[in-house]
């Protein structure tokens, strides 16, 4: 199973925080596929699935979304490989 995991931070507004949440959902809906948002924490992004699919979709949104100001507004942000754990940050 591939995974990226976002926190932000706590003291973003309710209204700004719902617009980071689509801007991060629009970057894991790409040309590579879409994967949703699972996470049931208001400041936590869980974007996760298996196989190659998956990760092409993952590693595009991750990609694209880091370039953007998006990163202002992270506490911490985590990639998972369970089939390699070399590859976790």
């Amino acid at each position: 199973m591939y995974r990226t995991v976002i926190e932000l931070k706590k003291e973003i507004e309710p209204n700004m925080l719902e617009k980071l949440k689509n801007i991060a959902s629009k970057h894991y809906d790409n040309r590579a596929g879409k994967v949703d948002n699972s996470s049931t924490n208001p400041f936590v992004l869980v974007f996760e699935g298996i196989g190659e699919a998956v990760y092409g979709c993952l590693d595009l949104g991750t990609s694209t979304l880091a370039r953007t100001d998006f990163l202002d507004y992270v506490k911490s942000w985590e990639w998972i490989d369970d089939e390699d754990p070399f590859e976790n940050s």
